[in-house]
């Protein structure tokens, strides 16, 4: 019986992302097994055909959508067609580590938890250890994300393990074409009172390059702006002014 489901939400316009994708699944189908669905979402790619076939040679099971409509969009329709007990989401442009697999089957049981990871990073020329922090408590994560969200930055590689159920009470916001992750992030802590559990076992590298989905469509200079409304949305539904 499968058990987990490996998300990639994708969108592939040159021949860069379809390398990167090929990679990524093949980081994936070198370790998995009959435990182990790869479930990809194709937002709209004009290289869907080339997405396709890659998808087929390595076994993953491959829906496109003709549509873009945005990376919050893609994660809940992920989660719509998972039909596993649990569900990690990879980027098309990160990689698993050697051994992740087996990592992710044994995490993740519980509902209403999430759990998230260490990483590598690789900006091209140089691999490195990503510097998650140690918390003393529950209070004090939350105390950090907060922090962090008022300098526009996520400690944590929202590459997250769940179970569906966790999932599909927690979708994320669809009119969020970027920045989704913080938005969730926020909301299911501060709001929805969902946990994160923190596992330390590095499971993937996540590249850092210039021909990412953020950088071709020029949304650094766009993020701060998408943050404050994320911030005034998430007040909102507080009552309180916390960030």
């Amino acid at each position: 019986m499968v058990e987990l489901t490996v998300g990639i939400p994708c969108y592939a316009d040159n021949s860069q992302s379809l390398d990167f994708l090929k990679q990524c699944l093949e980081s994936v189908s070198s370790q998995a097994n009959e435990n182990v669905q790869i479930l990809i979402v194709d937002d709209g790619s004009p290289l869907h055909d080339e997405v396709e076939n890659i998808a087929k040679v390595l076994g993953a099971e491959y829906h496109y959508i003709p549509k873009n409509n945005g990376i919050g969009w893609c994660r809940n329709e992920i989660i719509r067609r998972c039909n596993t007990r649990k569900l990690f989401f990879l980027s098309a442009d990160d990689l698993l580590m050697p051994g992740a697999v087996d990592v992710l089957l044994k995490h993740g049981t519980k509902d209403g938890e999430f759990y998230f990871f260490n990483f590598n990073i690789h900006d091209g020329i140089n691999t490195f250890q990503s510097n998650i922090p140690q918390f003393a408590s529950e209070e004090d994560f939350v105390f950090s994300v907060i922090r962090e969200a008022k300098r526009g930055l996520m400690f944590l590689n929202y590459n997250c393990l769940g179970t569906v159920t966790t999932w599909k009470d927690n979708l994320f916001w669809e009119d969020k074409r970027y920045g989704e992750d913080l938005y969730h992030l926020l909301e299911c802590l501060l709001i929805k009172k969902v946990k994160f559990t923190h596992v330390p076992n590095t499971v993937m590298i996540v590249r850092m390059h210039e021909n990412s989905w953020t950088s071709r469509l020029g949304l650094n200079e766009k993020i701060a702006s998408n943050n404050k409304d994320t911030f005034k949305r998430i007040n909102e539904k507080l009552g309180a002014e916390i960030l």
